[in-house]
């Protein structure tokens, strides 16, 4: 059940993944080394920042981090193009959160995420 949630949730990437499979390694992935990668044509196209009354309601997302800085923000969300990272602007703070979920998908994104470090991750639900 674990694949089939991953496998969803890697169906609905924004880019292409890095050179490195994430499942191999739980180190943080590195992005490939060229001059303009896949991650960045598309946070160059599509601004990632979304204010909270704009996410999708009765979904699902998953905050990673809390940034005071919207760079900062961006540069978290270009590490991982595989996923739907998005950035909130929420008061004076960016958030970072990927989404929008099931609850089915979720959960192994919490889980794959914590592994990667980010042992303060949680889920929230819009409403």
């Amino acid at each position: 059940k674990d694949e089939q949630q991953e496998e969803q949730v890697e169906n609905k990437a924004v880019a292409a993944s890095p050179e490195k499979e994430e499942s191999d390694n739980k180190d943080v992935p590195k992005l490939p080394e060229v001059s303009q990668t896949k991650a960045e044509l598309v946070y160059k196209d599509k601004d990632p920042l979304f204010y909270e009354k704009e996410l999708r309601r009765r979904y699902y997302y998953v905050q990673i981090a809390s940034f005071s800085s919207y760079e900062r923000a961006l540069e978290l969300c270009k590490k991982y193009p595989k996923y739907p990272l998005q950035i909130v602007k929420a008061g004076e703070y960016y958030r970072v959160v990927i989404g929008a979920l099931t609850i089915d998908e979720c959960g192994a994104v919490l889980e794959k995420f914590k592994a990667f470090g980010f042992k303060d991750a949680f889920i929230r639900r819009i409403e």
